[in-house]
């Protein structure tokens, strides 16, 4: 599906309009009337559902070591943000909470969505002291073994995959 966005001078979105391809669209677009208070229209692709139950993993800020998030999908897609084109983003209610969290990943996109719960964890990222109070990571902040042994585990499993912007696929 694909969501056209009007948007004022101010940047504020004024009217929403969707679509089932992409001709619609530009049709659309060609028609349109001029509207004083539209500056510009901006097209997103975006796949909408109903709590679909979902295994996210997506870097982060913290050491961009890959993370595991299990909630319910209400919609995923590509989207403009600040200078990038076309990046991937999720919105996603998080298991045992109420409120959706919209996750947009500019630099180097990594968000990979598998269907379900449940699944193998993924690699422990930290070094586990016997008897101490304190964990060391395996490898430094924003390591790209990280990366690399994420994609290994994650090519071991047999997982359904609904949506892949992993800016690194290799092993």
């Amino acid at each position: 599906m694909f969501l056209a966005i009007a948007y004022n001078y101010q940047n504020k979105p004024i009217e929403e309009k969707e679509f089932k391809t992409e001709e619609e669209v530009l049709n659309f677009i060609q028609n349109v009337e001029k509207d004083n208070n539209i500056i510009e229209w901006k097209i997103d692709e975006v796949y909408k559902f109903d709590k679909l139950k979902v295994t996210a993993y997506l870097t982060g800020e913290f050491m961009s070591c890959p993370s595991e998030l299990e909630g319910y999908l209400l919609e995923y897609g590509f989207t403009d943000y600040a200078q990038y084109k076309k990046v991937p983003y999720m919105v996603i209610i998080p298991k045992g909470k109420r409120t959706a969290l919209r996750f947009i990943k500019g630099f180097n996109p990594f968000i990979l969505i598998v269907d379900g719960w449940g699944h193998n964890k993924p690699l422990d990222w930290f070094n586990a002291e016997e008897g101490g109070l304190i964990q060391t990571s395996k490898y430094s902040s924003f390591d790209d073994r990280y990366i690399t042994d994420f994609n290994k585990w994650f090519n071991s499993q047999n997982l359904k995959v609904l949506f892949d912007s992993r800016f690194n696929k290799e092993c």
